[in-house]
């Protein structure tokens, strides 16, 4: 039988770019929505209330655990920092920091990803 196709160095060399290309591609997807879901985290952990108190949240890690075409799923862990507003308008730390955790679920609209659903953990 006689051979129609023989990959030569240039054939190889092209399947092997463009599986890196791809690889990287991937990666920058998932660093974009790790970065998403951190400044979302950062907007769901910090709070102030009035003549109460406030929070502050360091986010510690986003980690990327679910995607596909529609959704992704991302786990973030923060480390909150919840204050007390005394009489003259200052706030002081009323417990030591306290680590927290939420599910962030966003949706994809065209090209775009909304924060869908927040579950804390």
């Amino acid at each position: 039988m006689e051979k129609i196709f023989t990959p030569n160095k240039w054939f190889v060399l092209f399947c092997a770019l463009l599986v890196t290309m791809w690889l990287a591609l991937q990666l920058v997807a998932t660093m974009r929505l790790e970065a998403l879901a951190t400044e979302e985290a950062t907007h769901v952990f910090s709070w102030q209330w009035l003549g109460v108190g406030r929070s502050r949240a360091k986010i510690e890690k986003a980690h990327l655990l679910k995607r596909s075409e529609a959704d992704a799923i991302v786990r973030v862990t923060a480390r909150q920092i919840v204050e007390e507003e005394k009489n003259s308008g200052h706030f002081i730390a009323k417990n030591p920091e306290v680590t927290c955790s939420a599910l962030l679920t966003f949706y994809r609209v065209d090209k775009d990803w909304l924060l869908g659903k927040v579950e804390f953990e």
